[in-house]
């Protein structure tokens, strides 16, 4: 049976892991995207006096809501450097995984059959 000796091939666990850990990550990134916004609701909700004050005092709109980009850039900046630094240094590592793996000759049976 084709199908089964592909189910139990490592080639069809690796995809299958990966699947599940890309449908894990996109979960990941949807609570931290809520996460984000519910700080900044409170952040704006709590300065809404000091938001009312500075429109009394001339701040046009388009200068409050850059100011509010801007916080929200603030909380925003560190977790995209730190995602960024730890997703170069884990591809290199999966890379260098991958290169051990075809170089023991694991996928050569995958090659052949094309």
């Amino acid at each position: 049976l084709p199908l089964l000796s592909a189910v139990s091939s490592r080639r069809f666990v690796a995809l299958y892991l990966s699947l599940v850990l890309a449908i894990c990550l996109v979960v990941l990134f949807a609570l931290a995207a809520m996460v984000v916004y519910s700080i900044l609701t409170v952040s704006v909700a709590s300065r809404r006096f000091e938001i009312g004050v500075r429109r009394m005092l001339g701040a046009t709109r388009p200068a409050l809501v850059a100011l509010l980009v801007v916080q929200s850039l603030l909380y925003a900046l560190p977790g995209w450097i730190l995602g960024l630094a730890l997703a170069a240094a884990l591809s290199g590592q999966l890379t260098q995984q991958l290169a051990v793996t075809s170089a023991s000759g694991e996928t050569g049976s995958a090659t052949s059959g094309s």
